[in-house]
């Protein structure tokens, strides 16, 4: 049975995706690891209150891209 797509995954995929970010620089703007930042994004786990703060600072401080 395939539960659909994860909310929380696109989410974060969509916001950094539409900054221009890779996966690497939102790893080294929020110092979440980039394993586990794959693997929020990916479904597998959910951020910690820490990570989901440094996640969304990382992501609202990011210049936008043309």
């Amino acid at each position: 049975m395939n539960p659909g797509p994860n909310p929380r995954r696109t989410v974060w995929t969509t916001r950094r995706e539409a900054l221009g970010m890779t996966q690497e620089e939102l790893s080294i703007g929020s110092l979440v690891g980039i394993t586990r930042l794959k693997a929020i994004e990916a479904g597998r786990g959910e951020p910690t209150p820490a990570e989901h703060a440094s996640l969304a600072r990382a992501l609202d401080q990011a210049p936008p891209r043309r």
